[in-house]
Order: structure tokens, then C-alpha cells, then sequence
């Protein structure tokens, strides 16, 4: 398996043993996350990068798609280098490994806040509590015992 394919599950956040069902289920979870319409168009920063999220998410897709039906065209380059090219790769692997590591730092903070796009209330919220419901019916139902008895001396009045 490539690099290129690894990195395909990893955008669509499942593991490389999952099923074509559970990739496509990963990436209709992400559309409906990332998708353009849940962002303001007036807020052109985040429309932009949920644009880009979405490309990215549906070309990973589409990758893993073909990794599917032909996974023979993704087998890893197997060949070995020679004892010297394996202590140079060791020896750039740690500047490396630095370079990666401040460009994962870059996108984590560049990355739109979980509140931001969160489609549900929190489990804690006040409008989402049993109590708040239960006094919005308990309200209704005082507002239409206030009127009824407010009417009464009026309809006591006509025989």
C-alpha cells in the first residue's frame, strides 16, 4: 500500500482494514461537516476552506475507490537501497521528522473550531434539557387558564 493511499485513510479518518461501505460512510460523515452550505457566504475564509476541505475529501475518495477495484496498481515499491543510502535517509529522517511535525502544529491551528461546526446543541445545553420543555408547556398552559378566567365575568354577564 502507498503512502498516497495511507494518507487517503487517514483524511477520511478510518483504517486502512476498513471496507469500501465504511469509507463511503466516512466520507458522507465529513461532507456533512465540511460541506459549503453550512458556512456563511459571507464569512469567505471559511467557505474557502471548506471548499478545499471537500476536494480533498472527495478526491481521497475517489482514490480509495480505485485502490479498491485495482489494488494491484498500489503495491508499495519494494526495492532496497544500497548500507549508505539507508544512513543518510536515517540521518535527514530526524530533520524531517521536525519539518513534519511544525507543518501537522500548522494545520492544527489552522483548523475551524469544533463549536463553529457542530450541527447539534451540547448535551448540557439549557434548550436541550427535558426541564426547559416541560416549562414552555406548563407556560402555555397557565397563559390559557389566565384567559379563560379573565373572559369568565363576561360570559357570566350574557344568560
Amino acid at each position: 500500500m502507498t503512502k498516497e493511499i495511507l494518507e487517503c485513510f487517514e483524511l477520511l479518518e478510518v483504517s486502512p482494514s476498513a471496507s469500501l461501505d465504511e469509507v463511503k460512510r466516512a466520507r458522507n460523515e465529513m461532507s456533512k461537516v465540511w460541506h459549503t452550505d453550512r458556512f456563511s457566504p459571507d464569512d469567505v475564509k471559511l467557505q474557502s476552506k471548506a471548499l478545499e476541505k471537500m476536494k480533498q475529501i472527495n478526491t481521497a475518495y475517489e482514490k480509495l475507490k480505485d485502490f479498491y477495484k485495482n489494488p494491484e496498481n498500489y503495491k508499495a515499491d519494494e526495492t532496497e537501497d544500497s548500507g549508505e543510502s539507508k544512513n543518510e535517509a536515517a540521518d535527514s529522517s530526524g530533520a524531517e521528522m521536525n519539518s513534519k511535525r511544525k507543518a501537522d502544529e500548522e494545520k492544527e491551528n489552522s483548523r475551524i473550531p469544533e463549536a463553529v461546526i457542530q450541527a447539534k446543541f451540547d448535551k448540557n445545553s439549557t434548550l436541550n434539557s427535558p426541564s426547559f420543555g416541560w416549562s414552555v408547556i406548563l407556560g402555555a398552559i397557565l397563559i390559557i387558564a389566565w384567559n379563560i378566567f379573565r373572559w369568565m365575568p363576561f360570559l357570566k354577564s350574557n344568560p
